[in-house]
């Protein structure tokens, strides 16, 4: 398994062949982090993309946690039931994460990708050697601009809704996160 937490892999700055000095400095700073994390336990890294790190590190400790656990809490039936409810909340992180794709899709997602490619734009002035360009849809088009981003907001509306159940059954079975 891939280890997204991980400072050392290149994250938020790739690395460029042709910008040497920019890898170099990088470099120094993934020390830096390492460091920060071996003393402190997060990094100035981490708190760039707060909820991100910390969906990915309740992601990837849940999951060696299930992997590793050996009981479950006393008032349940099996532990199967336990893996249930721990799949659950690694699920709905999952998907709450908006690295990861959701079960739900948008349906006119490839439309909308192929609009920005191709969509006609018009200059319409020039300003202080600024260009300022215009689209111009038709009706139909705007309608579907429209409603693309109108189920992207349902999307996120989804993805809050995931991360608000998958915390509400942290909170609920937090004393039991021990094996």
């Amino acid at each position: 398994m891939k280890n997204e937490l991980n400072i050392f892999k290149g994250g938020y700055m790739p690395w460029y062949p042709y910008n040497w000095w920019s890898n170099i400095r990088y470099f120094f700073r993934t020390i830096k982090w390492g460091w920060q994390r071996a003393t402190k336990g997060y990094s100035d890294y981490d708190t760039f993309d707060l909820d991100i790190y910390y969906s990915r590190l309740m992601i990837a400790s849940l999951s060696q946690f299930r992997a590793e656990t050996q009981g479950y809490p006393g008032y349940m039936d099996s532990i199967e039931e336990w893996y249930a409810i721990l799949d659950k909340i690694i699920f709905l992180l999952k998907q709450a994460n908006e690295d990861e794709p959701l079960e739900e899709k948008n349906e006119l997602a490839e439309w909308y990708e192929e609009y920005l490619e191709t969509r006609p734009l018009t200059l319409t002035k020039v300003e202080n050697d600024a260009r300022i360009y215009v689209t111009n849809n038709d009706e139909e088009t705007e309608t579907k601009i429209k409603q693309y981003h109108k189920r992207e907001e349902e999307l996120y509306q989804i993805r809050v809704q995931k991360r608000k159940e998958a915390f509400d059954l942290m909170a609920k079975y937090f004393g039991h996160l021990w094996w």
